[in-house]
């Protein structure tokens, strides 16, 4: 679980959002759900760990597609395992990585 935490430390951006009249966020380009940009919803996972008292380390260099392919699979077994919470979290990475990924190209 630690590599998972890892990754969206990795994976987020430290800019602020910023929401516009629709609730869409300017500053991630992100156009989904009003209010719910991927980045936003990470940084609070990662505020939630710390306040617990679990310190991880910042993955970098990691090949995105490689990384996009294991999430996936442990998406679809936790979702096979009935771990609703799990498969959640694994979600907000995968946006998070296709929204990097669509933000660089």
């Amino acid at each position: 679980m630690d590599e998972l935490y890892d990754l969206i430390d990795a994976l987020i951006d430290e800019d602020e959002c910023s929401f516009d009249h629709h609730g869409h966020c300017q500053a991630h380009s992100y156009f989904g759900e009003p209010g719910q940009c991927p980045h936003n919803k990470a940084k609070k996972v990662l505020e939630q760990r710390q306040e617990s008292g679990h310190v991880g380390t910042i993955v970098s260099g990691q090949n995105y597609t490689k990384v996009w392919e294991l999430l996936k699979e442990a998406r679809d077994e936790a979702d096979a395992e009935g771990l609703g919470r799990v498969s959640s979290g694994i979600e907000v990475l995968l946006e998070l990585i296709n929204h990097r990924c669509t933000k660089h190209r």
